[in-house]
């Protein structure tokens, strides 16, 4: 049987007063999407969904939480739900630029990792038709979704464990090191005054900027280098793609003139006419 609405707004309510944050986002609680997207939302694609997020943009400054109550069974079901959408979604924006790109990197280069095959396997089915980064993001809001209150006191070590595997990325990003980052970012959440400081410039994309990528194959100047950010132009109109550093297998500055070729996430560097400064 499912949860009524009443109980929905119920747990909502406690989520918030654990999370305050979360009062930030809007939610909208109605029996299936369709009773808020109409018949165009009846898709094998829906079937079954049981929530989404709306990220806040430059456009819209308000985050989202849809909930469809008919498809979800239980009170533990709704709140593992919360967890992914508010930790996982809006919870990841809380980071800054900087941040937020360490940790789908430590995630994407987290791939080969045989403890974490079982959540890249699900994700990969589910989003099979999803870049790569936004899968990363996905691992992250389902690894959420295991998160207990009392996990919180141990914050302070995710800091740490954040710092070591993404920020500084001394060491491959482990599953120990995913639930404790994400430990970190539930925990902030306590703080009411909490801001969101990655914002997405639509709903579609995930940092403020067009054509973020860590797929396919690039040649081309760099032409803007900075904030883990490397723009390259990669034709003659001046289209331009935006790479994050630390998938790059080498540092590299405004002038280079290099080709960019993904495999699995990481970008090998190869220079076309000056010499690359080689990561560390």
């Amino acid at each position: 049987m499912a949860l009524s609405e009443n109980r929905c707004w119920e747990l909502v309510s406690e989520f918030r007063d654990l999370y305050p944050a979360a009062r930030q986002v809007r939610f909208k609680i109605v029996p299936t999407i369709e009773d808020l997207y109409g018949p165009q939302a009846r898709h094998d694609q829906y079937k079954g969904a049981r929530g989404a997020y709306s990220p806040a943009t430059t456009a819209n400054p308000h985050a989202g939480c849809d909930i469809y109550f008919a498809n979800i069974r239980d009170d533990n079901q709704l709140v593992g739900l919360l967890r992914h959408e508010l930790f996982g979604h809006f919870g990841i924006n809380t980071l800054s630029p900087q941040d937020k790109q360490s940790v789908l990197s430590g995630i994407i280069k987290s791939q080969g990792d045989p403890q974490l095959a079982i959540l890249w396997g699900m994700v990969n089915e589910l989003y099979s038709e999803s870049p790569l980064l936004i899968r990363a993001e996905e691992i992250f809001a389902f690894a959420s979704e295991a998160i207990q209150p009392w996990q919180l006191q141990f914050a302070r070590a995710s800091q740490r464990a954040f710092e070591a595997s993404c920020k500084q990325q001394i060491r491959p990003l482990s599953i120990t090191d995913l639930q404790s980052v994400t430990i970190m970012v539930a925990d902030s959440m306590r703080n009411p005054e909490l801001e969101i400081q990655t914002i997405p410039l639509t709903k579609r994309h995930q940092f403020d900027r067009d054509n973020v990528t860590c797929e396919g194959t690039y040649s081309g100047k760099v032409v803007d280098a900075g904030n883990g950010w490397v723009e390259q132009r990669i034709n003659r109109d001046g289209e331009t793609v935006h790479h994050i550093g630390q998938l790059l297998s080498a540092n590299l500055k405004v002038g280079d003139v290099v080709d960019i070729r993904y495999q699995g996430g990481i970008g090998a560097v190869r220079g076309l006419e000056k010499t690359m400064h080689l990561a560390r």
